[in-house]
């Protein structure tokens, strides 16, 4: 069973890379968009049938493999499960409001409609660039971040990961006009050899899908198949070759750290805070190379007890960073915990900024998260455009400039006109799920 949806997995990402090269290739980037979009949905729906197969299923040898269509089934399952969790999570934070209609097994989840004026704006925008952003590193080789791997260690293993993936995938061509043109990496499903250096194994166990990771509430921790795309089957460990690639372009940072936050949170908490001493750190090199007197960790006494991450001041002018390390969000319930964490910096920010005279510009920066329509929603109404760390020397260059440039880079467009987000719905078990971007009815 578990070799099957690995090989399911292998068939259809191989579908949807060629679908992604065509895009390319013709110039038709909603395609791409579309593409992607469906590998994520895949990659979800795949690993929450993983989980289910590990969890349930016993192993018997009656030479029989479940059908493809069946394998098919519970993907497409799988993923639609992981949404109906979501919005159940959103309901209880009350991001969302839930109705039922048993006599029409109808389910209408009501999003509350437009918050910014412009929300179809950057939903959009994310749609189209939300798979390929990363944040900025800030992690150093010899950081311990559990217990048993270092940041160095892990990206090892990552890089031996590639290289067995990159050796065991044939390059597919196309060939337009007689002219061999490489597409991409096949995807070929690989076992992963013992011999693995010993202090690289702690790193590749937790990357690896084991009956021991879904027992008690474990399971409900893995969301994101990049954190374990591995699967032990037997004794054997086994991965497909496109996750590894994709991983240790993308995961050496980004999911690095998920992981070790997930299986060793009492470590990754106490060497989080090199993270944000070295936010500030970038912070106070790029505004001091632009002229700017920079201060770090300044404290407020009067009249309430506030603490300001990064001042800066230049001639007559004053700019106020209110710093936010973040783990990238894989689900809704991790972004309203992101999103959490930037509306109560905004709230700080607007309150210091008060104690201040003369008011100065205030910015609140993430290491790569740039918020949504929820935060910008408080952003606009404060004043206090959220950017990231790769947006400090336009701030340093010209605050005022940047606040426009912060905006379009989360996706406000003038050029786009705002448009009702579309009703979406799906079926899931016999039941219709609506989903609605407008406040419930009274």
């Amino acid at each position: 069973m578990l070799r099957r949806i690995l090989q399911y997995y292998r068939d259809a990402i191989e579908i949807l890379m060629f679908m992604m090269a065509r895009g390319e290739l013709e110039n038709r980037p909603k395609d791409v968009h579309f593409a992607r979009a469906r590998e994520q949905r895949l990659r979800f729906g795949v690993l929450q049938t993983l989980k289910w197969a590990t969890e349930f299923s016993e192993e018997r040898r009656t030479g029989k493999a479940p059908s493809l269509k069946a394998i098919h089934r519970a993907v497409e399952l799988g993923g639609n499960y992981q949404v109906v969790v979501d919005y159940l999570k959103s309901a209880k934070h009350d991001q969302v409001a839930i109705q039922i209609h048993e006599d029409e097994k109808t389910v209408t989840i009501y999003e509350g409609g437009d918050l910014t004026g412009s929300d179809s704006q950057l939903v959009y925008y994310q749609y189209e660039r939300l798979s390929n952003y990363t944040h900025v590193d800030l992690t150093h080789e010899s950081d311990q971040l559990t217990n048993q791997w270092t940041a160095g260690q892990f990206r090892s293993l990552l890089k031996y990961l590639r290289d067995l993936a990159v050796d065991a995938s044939p390059t597919v061509y196309f060939s337009p006009n007689g002219e061999m043109l490489p597409l991409f990496p096949r995807p070929t499903l690989i076992e992963i050899p013992r011999s693995c250096e010993p202090e690289l194994q702690p790193a590749l166990e937790d990357l690896t899908l084991t009956p021991a990771k879904i027992q008690g509430n474990g399971k409900w921790g893995l969301i994101s198949f990049m954190e374990t795309p591995l699967v032990l089957i037997g004794r054997r460990r086994f991965g497909v070759s496109d996750m590894l690639i994709a991983l240790d372009e993308a995961g050496h940072y980004d999911y690095m750290l998920r992981v070790a936050s997930r299986v060793d949170p009492a470590q990754y908490t106490k060497v989080s805070g090199y993270r944000e001493q070295r936010m500030m750190d970038m912070c106070r090199q790029e505004f001091e190379m632009k002229g700017w007197r920079v201060e770090t960790s300044v404290k407020i006494s009067e009249p309430l007890p506030r603490e300001i991450d990064v001042m800066a001041h230049r001639a007559d002018m004053s700019v106020l960073l209110q710093l936010k390390s973040t783990l990238r969000p894989e689900a809704p319930w991790e972004v309203f915990k992101r999103n959490q964490d930037i509306l109560h910096g905004i709230q700080h920010t607007s309150e210091v900024a008060t104690m201040l005279p003369p008011k100065p510009v205030l910015f609140v920066i993430t290491d790569g998260y740039r918020g949504d329509y929820l935060t910008w929603a408080s952003a606009l109404e404060h004043d206090i455009p959220i950017g990231t760390l790769r947006d400090l020397k336009d701030i340093a260059e010209n605050p005022i400039d940047a606040i426009k440039l912060l905006k379009e880079r989360v996706g406000f467009d003038s050029n786009r006109p705002a448009q009702p987000i579309p009703d979406r719905s799906f079926e899931i078990m016999g039941w219709t799920m609506r989903v609605v971007d407008a406040p419930p009815p009274v």
